[in-house]
Parts: C-alpha cells; structure tokens; sequence
C-alpha cells in the first residue's frame, strides 16, 4: 500500500465520517420537528422557530466540521504520512546503495517511534555491511587459494556430473572430457575409472572422509595421462575434485618397473 493510497482512505474516511454525522443530525432534527409539527399541537409560529433553529443547526454543524476536519488532515499529514513519506524514500536510498561501501544511513532526529524504527533499520545495515564484507574477504581469500595451487580443482555433484570448473592444472597440458552438466565417460575415461570416480564422489559424500582414486584419460594422440584424484565433501549434493597430475611419476615406476623385471 503507497503513501499516496493510505492518504486517499483516511481522507475518504474522514470526510464519510462527517456525512454521516451531518446526516445524523440533520435526520434528528427534521424528526423532531416533523413531531413536533403533526402530532403536538404549538403554534404555527414555534413550528417555524424550530425549522429554521434547525437548519441553523445544520449549518453550524456544517461549519464546525469543516473546521475541524481541515487540521484534522493536516495533522495526519503533517504528524503521521510526511515522516512516513521521508523514512520511505531514504529506506529506497540506502536500497539502491546497498551494497556500496559508503551505504547511508537513516538520519532521524526525533526519539520517537520512526526514530526506534530507523535505528533499527541502521543496524541491520551495519550487520548486512559487515557480512559483505565478510563475504568479499572470502571469496578473495578462496581465489587467492585457488590461484595458488598447481593442480585442477573442480567441482562435481552427486550423480558425477561437473558443476564447475574452477582451475585446470598448471604447467601440463588442460584435462579434456570435462564438459560442465556431463559426468565422466568413455572413451576419454575408461570405463572403469568413471565407475571408481562416482563410488568415491558417492561415499565422500555420504562419509564425509576424503576419498582417493587414481583416474586415466585418453589424450588425442592416443596416449595416457594419470591423475590422483582427491574427492571431498562441500555439502550433500556437491563435493570438491582436485586433479593432480602424476603422468610422470607413474611412467618413472612403470620404467622402473621394467628395468627390476
């Protein structure tokens, strides 16, 4: 309901007040003089008097109303709608500077109800400031992380399906078949590690331990690239997936390997 709408109903209640009061009146009166002309015998001329004391009556009922009802309106304007009216348009002020870092404040110089009201409306902006803050130091804090870390962070939620894709791992080369809404599948991952991968993204989940499963992917030139996977839980739909590149690590065993045999 608008300032403009409030200001409209008791203006039209005010004035229905006083048509009914007027009415009331006038309907009175013109009974008693009907009585007092038909069924009680007076003189022609009281009958008279008593007509025109009634639309005297009328009149000053007509006056006083008048006379009341105008301050009556000014001081529900004055008192009651234009601090409403200003308190409103600085509340849609600080709305539109919500998220500024110089927000303005509601400034109210009476100690009185919209005073209570404006000082309450000040604080929640103050608790609402901070926690931007907080929020903004955060999310700096978590990209500066992110950033920092060589290997490939994403996260999967738990029908295995990638949800976003944070960083591909420094100094190798990207990690294909990651196509965000679509799971791990052949042929880039075989089959089985795509299974291994929604075990573990299932029971860190669930266990909220972190889960370890080292994965494969088929590059384009037909070769293998290795990655231990750590899996840990953000929530219950969703877990964090960081990729580490270990290619060179298991060709230096596979090599060793080889050379023990």
């Amino acid at each position: 309901m608008t300032l403009n709408s409030i200001r409209l109903r008791v203006s039209l209640a005010s004035g229905l007040v006083l048509l009914v009061l007027l009415f009331s009146v006038y309907v009175g009166g013109y009974i008693v003089v009907q009585m007092i002309g038909d069924d009680v015998q007076v003189p022609d001329s009281f009958t008279a008097l008593a007509r025109v004391a009634l639309g005297w009556l009328t009149c000053f009922i007509a006056v006083v109303g008048i006379v009341f009802v105008i301050p009556i309106f000014w001081l529900q304007s004055r008192l009651f709608l234009n601090p409403l009216d200003t308190l409103t348009q600085q509340i849609r002020e600080i709305g539109s500077h919500l998220l500024d870092e110089a927000c303005p404040a509601i400034d109210w110089p009476h100690d009185d109800e919209f005073g209570v009201l404006a000082q309450s409306v000040n604080e929640m902006i103050g608790v609402l400031a901070l926690k931007t803050r907080q929020n903004e130091q955060s999310k700096q804090s978590q990209r500066a992380l992110i950033a920092g870390m060589p290997d490939g962070l994403c996260v999967f939620d738990v029908k295995g399906r990638l949800v976003s894709l944070l960083k591909q791992p420094d100094y190798t080369n990207p990690i294909p078949g990651l196509v965000v809404g679509e799971s791990l599948s052949p042929p880039i991952f075989p089959e089985s590690d795509c299974d291994a991968f929604g075990r573990a993204m299932r029971e860190a989940l669930c266990s909220d331990r972190t889960q370890m499963v080292m994965l494969c992917c088929r590059e384009a030139d037909g070769s293998y690239r290795h990655f231990e996977v750590r899996v840990s839980r953000m929530d219950d739909e969703q877990g964090v997936v960081v990729w580490r590149d270990v290619t060179k690590e298991w060709r230096e065993r596979e090599v060793r390997e080889q050379v023990e045999a």
